[in-house]
């Protein structure tokens, strides 16, 4: 099921995920949904999810914030597509 299908049926009210597919996409530190907001779809460096990140778990992008002491910045972001996906890091890519 691709992304916008999973959306779609969100917004449908016809969310047919898992209760273990859901539980994935959770934050970690707010138990937010990442899935629903393309706000969280970002990539940080390795060093820096190595050092504020959960592992393999999931962290909205307020709460990556929060750890790490700030708003995210270009340097803090890896050259990868999703961050071009994304219009906040791509306006921070940008700057």
């Amino acid at each position: 099921m691709s992304l916008m299908d999973i959306h779609i049926k969100h917004f449908l009210g016809l969310d047919t995920r898992t209760k273990k597919e859901k539980e994935h996409w959770k934050c970690f530190d707010c138990s937010k949904d990442t899935l629903l907001n393309v706000k969280d779809y970002y990539m940080i460096t390795n060093e820096l999810w190595i050092k504020y990140g959960v592992e393999n778990n999931m962290l909205c992008m307020n709460c990556i914030e929060k750890r790490l002491g700030h708003k995210l910045r270009k340097e803090d972001l890896t050259d990868c597509s999703l961050n071009y996906f994304n219009p906040y890091t791509l306006k921070i890519l940008n700057k």
